[in-house]
Formats: C-alpha cells, structure tokens, sequence
C-alpha cells in the first residue's frame, strides 16, 4: 500500500455496482425545551439534507477517491428519486443505468437529530419491489459488463436484486472472468451462489450459519468446516468493534482487529468497507491488503457522524506517509479538480539537510491555504544547481523527511525548471511561496500565475540559517581539529 493513492488516481480500470439505491434524509435543529404534551423534546431552527444511501453510497465512495464507476438500480417517479439523481448529477456520476418505475417508492431513511448530533429518530419509508423485466437488467447488463473490471453488489434486501437477477448476473460475470464482491442482506446464503467474495456482517453471518455460536476465536477455529457448511469459497465476516476475518478454502484465517478509536455513528460503515474492497481490487492489492484498507478506512468513518464520504485525503490519514509522493506526473490535473473548492499552496526547494528554517517556511506556507504541494529538487538538478558534491542527503531519504512533516500534503520531484514549470501549470496552485531572498530575481511560474490570478507571497526568514551554511559551519570545524 505504498502508493495506492497515485495507482487510484492513475487507474483506468472501471466498477460497476448494482443494488439498492436508497437516499439519506437528515433533519436537524435545536433543542431548547420539552413538549408539554408528552415526554419528548421539540425539534426547532430545522435544516434538511440529503446523501446518497445503500447501493448509490458505495458508488459515492468510490467515486470520491477518483476510481471510475457506473451505478445500476431502480429508483420510483417520485420527488425522493429526483432528488437521488439530482444528487448524482452533482456529483458527476451517471444515472444511465438507474431505471425508473412508477410503482416502485424510493426508499428514504429519514434521520432527525438535534445539532449536537443526536439522533433522536429514525423514519424509514420503503416498499419491497423487485423490477418487474428482468430480462430487461439482464439484457443491459450483459451489453455492458465486459466494460468493467469489477462488480459490487448492495443487496438491501429491497428487491432490485432479485433472486433471478442475481443469478444472471454471476453466470455472465463468471463467464467474462469478473471478480464480484457483494454485501448481502438475505437470508439464503445460496442466492449468492457464484459470488467472489461475500461479506456478510456477524449478525448476517449467524442467520447463514444458523447458530449464534460464532465468537472470533470459534469462527477462526472452525473457518474450514464453516465454508464447508456453507459451500462458499471465501466469507469476509466483519464484526463491527471485533474487526473483520477472512475465510478462504485451503487457507488460514485472516484476522484484523478493529481499527476504529472511538465510535461516534456507525451509519454507512458497511458501504465503506465494501467500496474500500472494490478499490484495493482494482488497484491490483491482494485479498489481505484491500481487507485492511476496508477496515482502516471503515475505522475512520464510524468516527464521524452520518453517512461517510471517503476521499484521497481520508485514504492518506490512514495509509503509509509515502502515498504524499506523486510519481506520475499524469495525475496533476486530477489533484487540481480534487481541490477545486479548496485554496492550493506551492512552493519547491532543494531541502537538503533540512533546518528549522525550510520548518517555519513550510509552516507559514500552509497557513496560507488549505493544501501545501511541494517541488522538490531531484538529485541531479541539485547536481547542476550545486555542484557533484550536493545534495548531502539524497532524494529518497528528504522525500522520507518531508513526508514526516505533517504541513505538507503533496511531493512531487522535478528535474528542471522546464519540469517545474510543468508542474505549476498543471496544478495552478492559488498561491506560490518564495523565501524572502527571491524579492526581485525570477521565479519560476511566476508569469503564469500572474495570467491566471495567482499570487506570489515571499516569506521572510526568522532564522538565519541555511543548508550551505550549515555545510561550511561543519566544514570549519572539522578544519579545527584537523
């Protein structure tokens, strides 16, 4: 897990996921009194907002961390399932596969909290609808499944994934060699028959195996007689503050304890962990790592409220400090359209032999927007810069530095000013920062920011202090010893 995030942004690779779409409805507002009319207390000042639920949820993960991904579902010709494609549009995802139908009723969860985040009830409106053509999905998807690299099923257990419709779709999914995942609500594990990877909760997991015998330490001392019993290849069991375990035939258990801290809502962690999957398959990570990718990622959003959102940013609080560096330059524009609404910072440097100087410069550098991106000089435009001797540290060992330095959330390496160029242009940063020793001398991207309304901001040096110095401080002392 190295670099995922720049093989995510970098993918070309496609998911489809099919299912239950559903629409997250929140009501929030004050409360200030009790009703004199029973002991309950009145919700004033309301707000409303939506998010995208079940199937379309997971779509929206997946979405969100820059993988390519198409949704399929039904949602009814009413006012809630506008307000789902609306949401989708917003958002720049497809709707041209969700089917609409007169007599289905869009399920809504309708959540009312008060704004210290509460939750005070929960109104479901939904109906069991299976869509009444089969033949028409079934046909649909087999026109268009070749096109995808991987499909994730959402069964809510509202219809859409009917029995029948399930099982056209592991025949022609098995037939094109597709890997399926699917989060399964129904209580007949052989509906699943075909499936890659089901990944059943333990209260789900228990209806399956028909016992409620199923603590950790049985489920991984029994792991073989369980697939056996349950004629199934692999099960991913997540079991909520417990974490997860993996069953595979022939395999020993894989076991990840609960990443999670604190937990604060769990709405949306089981879409969380099934998007999070998906995008570990289709950044080539095997079974075990896209697992603790899930269950990572599952860990950082029961720890906010509603419904999760994941993105590159929340991917990085949990995957290793080297997911800061960007070694495909393709990927530039990408981090621009990520960080449209946000205010990017650049500034580039050598950094060699790094000093308090370079850390209040980084410093004041993010305090000026939302996001400090980094050029970094590679080593040999540091050898035509300053000379065969330099840099002191090489390129790999100051990324690792700076990586560590929490102010900065992007490196890229440049090998020129033609590069660095390059690389300002693509990023259009809102703001490029300089040392205060660069007033009147040239900088580079300085007439394009200029063109597009960016700004240069020279930082000035409290300390006086530099790498060169630093060099010939050492150089002179050891000539005294000498």
């Amino acid at each position: 897990m190295k670099y995922i995030i720049n093989n995510i942004l970098s993918s070309n690779k496609k998911v489809l996921v099919i299912g239950d779409i559903m629409l997250d409805k929140y009501v929030s507002g004050d409360i200030n009194r009790l009703s004199p009319e029973a002991p309950i207390p009145i919700l004033s000042n309301t707000q409303i907002h939506y998010k995208l639920g079940g199937a379309s949820n997971v779509c929206m993960n997946i979405h969100s961390v820059g993988i390519k991904v198409d949704l399929m579902g039904c949602v009814g010709n009413d006012e809630n399932g506008n307000k789902v494609i609306e949401i989708l549009k917003d958002n720049n995802i497809s709707s041209k596969y969700v089917f609409r139908d007169n007599q289905m009723l869009t399920t809504v969860k309708t959540r009312y909290l008060s704004n210290t985040g509460n939750q005070l009830l929960r109104l479901d409106k939904e109906r069991y609808y299976e869509y009444p053509d089969v033949s028409e999905l079934v046909q649909k998807f087999n026109e268009i499944v070749e096109i995808y690299d991987l499909i994730v099923l959402s069964d809510y257990a509202k219809g859409f994934l009917s029995k029948s419709f399930l099982k056209e779709i592991f025949t022609l999914t098995n037939r094109y060699n597709k890997r399926t995942i699917i989060d399964p609500k129904s209580n007949d594990i052989r509906k699943y028959d075909g499936c890659y990877l089901i990944k059943p909760n333990k209260e789900e997991f228990e209806r399956f195996y028909k016992s409620t015998k199923t603590s950790i330490e049985y489920i991984i001392n029994n792991s073989e007689n369980i697939l056996t019993e349950l004629d199934v290849e692999r099960l991913l069991i997540t079991c909520s503050d417990q974490g997860m375990i993996y069953l595979r035939r022939g395999e020993n258990p894989f076991y990840q304890p609960s990443y999670c801290r604190q937990v604060t809502d769990v709405t949306g962690a089981g879409d969380i962990v099934t998007a999070m999957l998906a995008v570990g398959f289709i950044c080539d990570l095997c079974d075990e790592e896209s697992i603790m990718l899930a269950n990572k990622c599952a860990g950082v959003s029961v720890e906010q409220r509603g419904t999760s959102v994941m993105d590159v940013d929340d991917l990085k609080k949990v995957l290793p400090v080297s997911n800061k560096l960007v070694k495909n330059k393709d990927i530039l524009p990408l981090l621009r359209a990520h960080y449209q609404s946000k205010k990017i910072v650049f500034t580039n440097g050598c950094f060699d032999l790094l000093h308090i100087g370079h850390l209040d410069l980084l410093k004041q550098a993010r305090q000026l927007g939302d996001v400090l991106i980094l050029g970094l000089n590679s080593d040999a435009s540091i050898h035509a810069l300053k000379g065969e001797r330099r840099p002191i540290c090489n390129e790999k060992d100051r990324t690792t530095f700076l990586t560590l330095i929490s102010e900065v959330d992007w490196i890229i390496l440049f090998n020129n000013e033609e590069e660095l160029l390059m690389i300002i242009e693509a990023l259009c940063p809102d703001i490029l920062v300089k040392g205060e020793e660069y007033r009147g001398k040239q900088i580079t991207g300085k007439e394009f920011l200029d063109s597009v309304g960016g700004e240069i901001v020279l930082i000035p040096h409290k300390y006086n202090t530099s790498s060169t110095n630093i060099i010939k401080t050492i150089k002179s002392r050891m000539s005294l010893h000498e």
